[in-house]
């Protein structure tokens, strides 16, 4: 098992990213975190091109110390640091791709599904949302999913972002299900708009991630 520790030019804490080298790929997604944007910001990108792009600015000019270490059984070893930035090939290829791909959504309006689960969460809901924004699956270096720990779809500056276009929802129902006696009584009447979803976020995909060391593993 390998671990990875990301120092930032700026002060914030050090991220710490667990790869195993078997299955070649991160355990996790590495979160983006531009200063000053704690998600992305859906009426900025629209007012943005890719080359003046908070994102591109960013990912231009910030370099990450990784502190490479593998784990072995119960033992770690230290297998090297490296420098690493995003390389241009992928910056100006899927990157941007991906960026322009979540504009024009966001521009069009984000397409909502309500999906029913079989099983409740932890709080008893019954149902998930899906949009067709470029998610976890994405073949991309990049990808977007939520920021907020709980998914919103009315105002609520802490978890949503308010969108600029409506978004258009497929299967939205009357009332959401829940398992009985377990919905919120402070939810509002309206639970699902159109004009606010679940804050989202950037995340560099777990495989792009064990390419950028996989020389100390070779």
């Amino acid at each position: 098992m390998l671990k990875l520790y990301y120092k930032f030019n700026f002060a914030t804490e050090p991220k710490i990213l667990t790869i195993i080298p078997e299955n070649k790929k991160a355990t996790e997604h590495f979160k983006i975190l531009i200063p000053g944007e704690s998600s992305i910001e859906s009426s900025l990108i629209l007012n943005q091109t890719w080359k003046y792009s908070s994102l591109r600015e960013y990912l231009t000019t910030q370099q990450f110390l990784l502190v490479i270490y593998e784990k072995i059984g119960k033992d770690v070893f230290f297998k090297g640091v490296k420098f690493w930035r995003v390389n241009n090939e992928d910056l100006e290829g899927m990157i941007r791709d991906t960026w322009l791909k979540v504009k024009s959504i966001i521009s069009k309006g984000v397409t909502l599904k309500y999906v029913k689960r079989n099983k409740p969460t932890k709080t008893g809901k019954l149902y998930e949302v899906h949009s067709n924004l470029p998610g976890i699956q994405s073949k991309s270096a990049l990808h977007v999913r939520p920021s907020a720990t709980t998914a919103c779809y009315y105002n609520n500056p802490r978890l949503t972002m308010e969108l600029p276009t409506p978004s258009k929802w497929i299967n939205k129902p009357i009332s959401t299900d829940w398992v009985e006696g377990s919905k919120p009584l402070n939810l509002p009447s309206e639970e699902l708009t159109s004009n606010y979803m679940t804050k989202q976020a950037w995340w560099l995909n777990s495989d792009n991630m064990y390419s950028q060391v996989k020389e100390f593993f070779d």
